[in-house]
C-alpha cells in the first residue's frame, strides 16, 4: 500500500516533466509475473500471494495514473498468472485489484487504519484457505 501512495506523489512530479508513457508502462509491465510458484506447500502459498499482490499493485497503479495497457500486454500476463492458480486466488486478485485502485489518496488516520486492517485480514484469510486447499 505504501508504494501506491509513493507513486501518487511521483506521478504528480511526472506531470511536470517530460517522461515517456511507454517507459512508465514498461516499468509496470516488468513488475508483473505471469508464473506462480508451482510447488504445493505453505511457503509457495505465501510466495504466490506476494506475486498476486505485486501484480495487483502494477495493474492498479496503471489504472490510478492512466497508464495505458499497450496492446493488452499487462492484462495478458495477469491472465497467464491466474490461469495457473485456483478459484480463490482469482477471486482475491479481483478484490485486491479493486481495493488498490480505489484506495483513497488522502485518508484520515481512522480510514487508513480500517483499510489496512481489512487488507491484512483478507491476506491472512486467503493464505489460510489456500493452505487448507493444498493439504
Amino acid at each position: 500500500m505504501q508504494d501506491l501512495y509513493a507513486d501518487d506523489i511521483a506521478f504528480q512530479v511526472f506531470l511536470h516533466v517530460t517522461f515517456p508513457t511507454n517507459r512508465i508502462f514498461d516499468f509496470f509491465l516488468d513488475w508483473i509475473n505471469e508464473k506462480p510458484v508451482a510447488s504445493k506447500n505453505e511457503e509457495s502459498v505465501w510466495k504466490n500471494i506476494q506475486i498476486m499482490l505485486n501484480n495487483c499493485f502494477a495493474l492498479s497503479d496503471m489504472v490510478r495514473h492512466n497508464v495505458p495497457d499497450t496492446k493488452g500486454r499487462a492484462e495478458a500476463k495477469i491472465l497467464e498468472f491466474l490461469a495457473h492458480t485456483n478459484g480463490r486466488m482469482k477471486k482475491e486478485f479481483s478484490y485486491f485489484r479493486e481495493f488498490m485502485i480505489n484506495l483513497k489518496e488522502d485518508p484520515s488516520e481512522a480510514e487508513f487504519e480500517e483499510a489496512l486492517t481489512a487488507y491484512l485480514q483478507r491476506i491472512i484469510a486467503c493464505a489460510r484457505d489456500l493452505v487448507e486447499y493444498i493439504r
